[in-house]
């Protein structure tokens, strides 16, 4: 836990939107309990998924939508990762999506998770 909050702590101060007062609801699954906003200083765009339900998405296979936001996605944090307690490549750690013309980005999602994505 001490690890996670520390990661936590980490990446909000080196990235700007996640001090920002901005705050885009881009996604929202009540069936499947997943919720994603984008937060966003100039150009430090975060997105953020969070899994509230018991369904892991695996296989690149889950479509968020990233609010008109183009570009490539890089993992920055997932709370069920190994180094908190998860697995080894529980989230995006080997994956970076770009946003397609359907105006997603397919991540893997793993459940009860918190994932973080920068746009680089």
């Amino acid at each position: 836990m001490r690890r996670l909050v520390g990661a936590a702590n980490a990446l909000r101060r080196a990235h700007p939107a996640l001090r920002a007062d901005s705050l885009d609801v881009t996604h929202e699954d009540r069936d499947n309990g997943v919720l994603a906003f984008v937060r966003e200083a100039g150009d430090d765009v975060v997105l953020v998924v969070v899994n509230l339900g018991d369904r892991t998405f695996r296989d690149h296979g889950y479509g968020v939508r990233t609010g008109g936001r183009t570009g490539r996605w890089t993992q920055a944090l997932c709370t069920q990762d190994a180094a908190f307690g998860g697995w080894d490549g529980a989230g995006n750690a080997y994956h970076q999506p770009w946003t397609q013309a359907d105006g997603m980005a397919y991540v893997n999602v793993p459940a009860w998770s918190v994932v973080v994505m920068r746009r680089t």
